[in-house]
């Protein structure tokens, strides 16, 4: 198993990263005309385009332009839940660390947990 960036091991990203967020023309064109509009509420006309927009690019029903051709989220794109997917995934975090303990590597798994130990003592400090 090869080692993680914060352990000297290679950074999955060489190089620099883009800036952001992007702000051009037509951001700024887009989010003013979400101020002008006074309404910034949950539903507005804007986010409901691109609610609308979003599913359509991403769950199409005969399967996205990039050969994914399967919804694996919890929920549909009208947020209700895929209740037997949500029920096994439920039992399956229930033992997460049970099953993560039974594998022979568990080194990944302990320095995850420890880091974020020592990142919440240090928060609480």
């Amino acid at each position: 198993m090869s080692k993680l960036a914060i352990k000297d091991g290679t950074p999955v990203k060489q190089g620099t990263w883009i800036n952001w967020p992007v702000v051009g023309k037509k951001e700024i064109e887009l989010v003013t005309k979400v101020l002008e509009s006074g309404n910034w509420s949950y539903n507005g006309p804007m986010e409901t385009e691109f609610k609308q927009k979003w599913a359509d690019m991403d769950e199409p029903k005969e399967g996205r332009w990039d050969g994914e051709n399967g919804n694996y989220g919890l929920v549909n794109v009208e947020d209700k839940p895929y209740e037997t997917f949500v029920s096994s995934v439920a039992k399956t975090n229930a033992n997460v660390w049970k099953i993560h303990r039974q594998t022979e590597n568990t080194s990944v798994l302990d320095e995850a947990v420890n880091q974020k130990s020592r990142i919440s003592k240090n928060r609480v400090q």
